[in-house]
């Protein structure tokens, strides 16, 4: 626990305590429903991440005992830019938090933090958004399906089907028809 704390930035002694030995939390209950589901699916390393550090976090804000809190995000724009540079540049890699941690700086926890805050969406969905944009490039050019899914940086073809669907509303085979 102390190990986890010190990842996340903690403020105050390490030998802390649960307000109560039962947690009822609607939110957090959903964020752990969505850390299963995430990791029940073919996701990447940076969405689990992401996830589990949303329960920590809510765990620590809100079911710790009084008197004991996670550090603010501040002045940290160099660390978001690196982070969104590295991400651009590497999009089709399966990184994790902690990796971008070290190539910008702060906790993994604080960096989501401070990435959500600056970018208006957490590290793992930006990555999605580079990924997509590439596959819609790739498609234009007259790239199969199964290649753009793979130089696009997804597991595979269904895996950039859904998220193709889910954020243009439309398959790939759909979109490339339309942009021939």
């Amino acid at each position: 626990m102390k190990s986890l704390l010190e990842s996340l930035e903690w403020e105050g002694p390490s030998d802390v305590r649960f307000r109560a030995p039962l947690v009822r939390d609607p939110l957090l209950a959903w964020r752990l429903a969505r850390v299963f589901q995430s990791l029940a699916g073919s996701n990447s390393l940076l969405k689990h991440e992401s996830s589990i550090l949303s329960v920590v976090a809510r765990l620590i804000t809100d079911h710790f005992v009084r008197g004991h809190g996670v550090r603010d995000t501040g002045c940290e724009h160099m660390a978001v830019l690196r982070v969104r540079e590295w991400l651009y540049a590497h999009a089709e890699q399966n990184v994790s938090i902690h990796s971008l941690a070290k190539v910008a700086g702060p906790s993994p926890y604080y960096l989501v933090k401070a990435f959500h805050k600056h970018v208006g969406l957490p590290p793992h969905k930006y990555q999605t958004t580079i990924r997509i944009n590439r596959a819609r490039q790739l498609l234009k050019s007259g790239a199969p399906i199964s290649e753009v899914a793979c130089q696009a940086g997804f597991f595979d073809q269904s895996h950039l089907n859904r998220w193709f669907k889910k954020t243009l509303g439309m398959t790939p085979g759909q979109y490339a028809v339309g942009s021939a």
